[in-house]
């Protein structure tokens, strides 16, 4: 079923989100991920974390 451990499953996804996670910096390349590379628009602001830094 599809649950079982032993079931092919296309790993693709998983492999490039941990790649931009584990290389948040770093141009991908991929134009599917430009929109994680831009910087945060203006009326976004200022962040500030739950602990004030």
């Amino acid at each position: 079923g599809a649950g079982d451990a032993n079931e092919p499953r296309n790993m693709d996804p998983f492999h490039a989100l941990l790649a931009r996670i584990t290389e948040p910096f770093t141009p991908s390349g991929n134009p599917a991920d430009e929109r994680f590379e831009r910087p945060a628009p203006e009326e976004f602001g200022d962040y500030t974390t739950y602990c004030g830094t």
